[in-house]
């Protein structure tokens, strides 16, 4: 005869051997008392946390004829019955093989039906998330609204994959997973009545093992008690289980601590050639890593470490900066390892990097910068050149260079940079320059510069030469900026690009731009008939003339051009082209 295993023969039959659901037994024992029960219930939580456990145990109560405290009494027929799951009352279906639409039908057909031994008829429902959409649908007027005698329990690990629908109809219990003092003292119990011995120590490993699962906890309890008899050692827990001792870790949270490098990397490799895979090496020291913080904060009491561990700790971290426990753990934390990874590579990058860190904390941690005080350079840059309108570029041009027939003053010591062309270049490239000064940020010089006296031609020239480099270098700004605008169909700085910049005018607000090519004026204008790339070829003028001037699109008359036009146009290659359908995108000159 086959023996049952320590989860199934321990498994609770009364609400008061649950383990850590004290807040649903409680809820459900009232409603038992009271005779208040529901027409449907939902479990949701992780696996091993009691839920198909907890409603085997609401059924039996519900039938139970001798009920005690919310209790069944395990003693009547009916608990008899139901604890040798015999009891024809009690359904227990897992949706995982039974999901479809026919399943729910029969169940439909046959709650109608009253219940033959006891007093409802109860459908246990497990892993109800896996059923299908057509019979979640099928199932919702009969879970709204079944007979009096029928109660349906669902057990789900997935509560989100279920249809809100079918969630509103049921009450609701969230199970918890269960802590590691309750799992330590359950297997402590069953330890107990099994006869055997374990050490406290190999306790604590089993539970933080199981990741709040109680089954979990129980199967990995008897697979130690097989594996080495009935006098069980924390030893024999972590060799079975595969896991890396503490000693290990510990010198690798110290060796990364102290930035020892060489001797990180030796025990890195050490316990991988022992056998211990990198993710566990990666996990074990991880949640050292995590202690070390908690410790260096104070927080202590929740530390599920041996006191000899914990001053290791204690002793490691008092050598070094605070911020370098949290800079560790966070790298140390982004470390992805796969599953069946057998290199340490990650491991010992990660390593490098830490042990590679500086001690001094980051001005941007220690102090952060006054951004309404000091603005960023990013934003000083980002600001727009801005360039004078034609206009007042004349006029400053002449303010600039008065009239003055006068000798200049030898006693103010004008040197040679001071003469009217060397003026002329360093106003145009002050103008133009990637993070341009404001006028009023300019210290004024110690000396009271004289104006030299320039007769009228020569001043004329020099006046028309600056405003024209201004100019062109605006509108090869402007075409910059277009150049990454696209329109409707094409791109507004390349069709802009065909504009003979010579031929252009400025006058009254207004501009005139000459198209050297019919086709794309054409282009320009149906792209001008679009209000988006109107606004993106006005903003453009805007931000690099210093203001809105009304656009005039016209076709270059210059003969120049004209003739240039004709002889592309009247080209073999050309006309060859153009007969086969092609089309006069650009006219460039070289």
């Amino acid at each position: 005869m086959t023996s049952e295993v320590y989860a199934r023969k321990w498994r609770p039959s009364v609400f008061a051997d649950l383990v850590g659901q004290e807040h649903i037994t409680s809820v459900l024992q009232n409603a038992l008392t009271t005779n208040r029960l529901g027409h449907a219930y939902i479990f949701c939580g992780p696996r091993g946390t009691g839920k198909t456990t907890t409603a085997r145990i609401l059924a039996k109560a519900a039938n139970c004829l001798a009920l005690s405290d919310g209790d069944p009494c395990n003693s009547c027929t009916i608990c008899i019955s139901a604890n040798s799951n015999t009891l024809l009352d009690i359904i227990e279906l897992d949706a995982a093989s039974n999901r479809g639409i026919d399943e729910i039908r029969e169940i439909r057909d046959k709650v109608n039906f009253a219940a033959i031994e006891g007093k409802y008829k109860i459908y246990i429902i497990d892993e109800a998330h896996m059923l299908t959409d057509q019979a979640s649908n099928a199932f919702l007027k009969t879970l709204e609204e079944p007979p009096p005698h029928v109660i349906f329990i669902l057990c789900t690990t997935e509560a989100h994959r279920i249809l809100p629908t079918i969630l509103s109809r049921c009450q609701r219990h969230d199970f918890r997973r269960l802590q590691n003092q309750d799992m330590i003292n359950q297997l402590a119990s069953i330890a107990s009545k099994e006869n055997f011995s374990i050490d406290s120590e190999a306790l604590k490993t089993i539970s933080r093992q199981s990741f709040g699962s109680l089954r979990d906890a129980e199967n990995l309890l008897e697979q130690i008690v097989i594996s080495y008899g009935n006098d069980i050692t924390n030893d024999h827990v972590t060799d079975m289980l595969g896991l890396i001792t503490t000693e290990t870790p510990l010198n690798i949270l110290s060796a990364l601590l102290a930035k020892q490098t060489t001797q990180c990397l030796s025990l890195i490799n050490e316990a991988s050639w022992e056998g211990f895979e990198p993710k566990r090496i990666h996990k074990a020291t991880l949640d050292l890593l995590r202690a070390a913080m908690l410790i260096e904060w104070g927080v202590v009491g929740n530390l599920d470490l041996p006191e000899t561990t914990i001053n290791q700790i204690t002793a490691s971290i008092n050598k070094i900066p605070s911020h370098n426990i949290g800079q560790t753990l966070k790298i140390w934390s982004n470390i992805v390892i796969s599953s069946d990874s057998a290199s340490t590579l990650a491991l010992e990058l990660a390593a490098i990097e830490i042990c590679g860190m500086s001690d001094e904390l980051s001005i941007g941690l220690a102090q952060p910068i006054n951004k309404g005080k000091m603005p960023s350079i990013e934003q000083e840059s980002e600001k727009p050149p801005q360039v004078p309108s034609f206009s007042e570029t004349v006029q400053n041009s002449q303010r600039a260079n008065p009239v003055n027939n006068e000798e200049p003053d030898q006693s103010t010591g004008i040197s040679d940079t001071n003469t009217p062309e060397v003026q002329d270049s360093q106003f145009i490239n002050s103008m133009h320059t990637e993070n341009p000064k404001r006028y009023e940020d300019i210290p004024a010089p110690d000396t009271q510069e004289v104006p030299i006296p320039i007769p009228d031609m020569e001043k004329d020239s020099i006046s028309e030469s600056k405003v024209t480099n201004d100019f062109r270098n605006s509108w090869m700004e402007c075409l910059k900026i277009l150049s990454r605008c696209k329109g409707t169909k094409y791109t507004l700085g390349a069709l802009l690009r065909d504009c003979s910049v010579d031929d252009m005018q400025i006058a009254d607000d207004s501009m005139d731009l000459p198209f050297r090519n019919q086709a794309n004026l054409d282009r320009m204008r149906e792209e001008m008939a679009d209000p988006n790339s109107r606004k993106m070829v006005h903003e453009a003028i805007y931000k690099c003339f210093g203001h809105e001037l009304n656009l005039e699109l016209t076709l270059c008359n210059s003969q120049e051009d004209q003739i240039s036009r004709r002889a592309i146009q009247d080209s073999p290659l050309v006309r060859a082209a153009l007969g086969m359908g092609a089309r006069i995108i650009e006219e460039t000159q070289e």
